[in-house]
């Protein structure tokens, strides 16, 4: 099976701390690959994004403040939402039912 969705990096990020990395301060790839064959990763996408379990959860915004399509990001940047094992309110299918472990 090959799976032609974009996998949620969202999922990933929060729900495999410890094994993985460290939420938003970085990981091991092979570990976050590892974890997912193991427990499955589900739907994700751009921010706000409708059709998708786990869209991308922040804003997009300029980093290095030197750009005009994207507004300044937070001063003390982002911290890594909590492991929420449920898809958005509007994505018809559940979380455990949209997770995939091969990709």
């Amino acid at each position: 099976m090959t799976l032609k969705e974009h996998i949620s990096d969202t999922d990933i990020l929060t729900c495999c701390v410890g094994k993985c990395g460290n939420g938003c301060k970085g990981g091991d790839v092979k570990e976050a690959f590892d974890w997912i064959i193991e427990h499955g990763v589900c739907t994700g996408g751009r921010y706000k994004e409708k059709n998708v379990c786990k869209p991308y959860p922040f804003y997009p915004c300029n980093l290095h403040g030197n750009g005009t399509y994207y507004g300044p990001c937070p001063e003390d940047g982002f911290s890594a939402p909590k492991c929420r094992k449920t898809c958005q309110l509007t994505y018809p299918v559940t979380y455990e039912n949209d997770k995939q472990k091969e990709i």
